[in-house]
């Protein structure tokens, strides 16, 4: 007998805390926009930052705010689902209704290169933080956001594909035959955060999206890594001014 409490049981359970607790006891007061882009990359906070006015705010870490457009930019202190979980947790707390999140991936079909964008519609939860907010092993992106933000894209002559992620803890444990297996699933690449990040938004009832830039390569079963490009950087700004463009014009 396991000593491990079954996760699948606490879906529908009574917990003992939550967000609105934490945000009541040290975020009293404390209201956010209800739009927001979420990502965990300095380059990109830097570059956000030099684009508009933005007030900053420290709550459970930097926020910075554009109270005229009703938007944040919310940076993940740290990478993996945790981060995400806690940051975005804390966020819809205080107000954020539709959110995209931006991140890097893996490659796992050798049709998808280093620097390709990747928009998700659906990520497979192989990560230990979504399990805790779902039972599926699918989670889906909110269609009319995933509409939106694909049409702005488009309208921005922005190559990209759409498709399913996988999303796993382990980096350093991704195998050959989860590799192969997620090749043959039409998976298109691999990340850390994204099925946790769909997770909880759809938990919560609120819109959110994930869009990726291919940072390496695993399709051909080992690793290539193009993490240092300028490429992939000038990917993530465009990507980050397409979601900050769709948010604005969603109502």
């Amino acid at each position: 007998m396991s000593i491990l409490y079954p996760i699948h049981k606490k879906q529908k359970r009574n917990f003992v805390t939550s967000a609105k607790q934490y945000s009541q006891c040290f975020m009293r007061g404390v209201k956010l926009p209800s739009r927001a882009v979420f990502s965990p990359f300095a380059l990109l906070t830097k570059y956000v930052l030099s684009q508009g006015k933005y007030e900053t705010k420290f709550l459970f870490n930097e926020i910075y705010i554009d109270e005229t457009n009703d938007f944040c930019f919310v940076p993940i202190p740290g990478m993996g689902a945790p981060s995400l979980a806690l940051s975005l947790e804390l966020a819809i707390t205080l107000g954020v209704k539709k959110c995209i999140f931006l991140g890097t991936a893996g490659s796992l079909q050798e049709e998808v290169w280093a620097t390709d964008r990747v928009i998700c519609q659906e990520a497979l939860c192989g990560d230990g933080t979504s399990a805790h907010y779902t039972n599926h092993e699918i989670v889906r992106a909110d269609r009319k956001l995933l509409k939106s933000f694909s049409l702005t894209l488009q309208e921005e002559k922005q190559d990209f594909h759409i498709g399913r992620v996988w999303s796993t803890d382990a980096i350093f444990r991704e195998t050959k035959a989860e590799i192969q297996h997620y090749q043959k699933n039409a998976v298109l690449g691999v990340d850390m955060e994204t099925a946790a990040f769909l997770a909880i938004c759809h938990q919560h009832k609120i819109q959110g999206v994930a869009g990726l830039v291919i940072s390496d390569n695993l399709s051909e079963c080992c690793w290539e890594p193009s993490y240092c490009g300028k490429e992939i950087a000038r990917k993530l700004k465009a990507l980050f001014d397409a979601a900050h463009k769709t948010l604005l014009q969603e109502s």
